[in-house]
């Protein structure tokens, strides 16, 4: 059965490569075992590749004709949520700082 896999996440771009290069091509790109490459796809396993190794990924994906750079992609949507989250809770936290403070002084 096929797990669900959140997407713009790194299971979900090693989901992307395999179906692009396979698991024997992405084992090859990374001297990685097969087996390993498929536990970067299960969002349960808790590994990941290495940055290198996702570059590594990432390049083999492209060169074998796959669109984008899944890593790379998964990469920058998860820094985009993570700095909106941060500057959300610095604005609440200047937010909140400003009621404190005491009026007329």
């Amino acid at each position: 059965m096929t797990k669900p896999r959140i997407p713009d996440t790194f299971p979900d771009a090693m989901i992307k490569v395999l179906a692009q290069i396979k698991g024997e091509g992405a084992a090859a790109a990374v001297g990685k075992a097969v087996s390993t490459v498929y536990a970067w796809a299960n969002p349960n396993s808790g590994t990941l590749p290495s940055l290198l190794e996702a570059l590594a990924l990432d390049t083999a994906h492209r060169l074998a004709g796959g669109e984008g750079a899944p890593f790379r992609d998964a990469f920058s949507h998860q820094l985009g949520i993570k700095v909106k989250h941060e500057d959300a809770c610095r604005r609440q936290l200047v937010a909140d700082l400003d009621r404190l403070r005491p009026r007329g002084r």
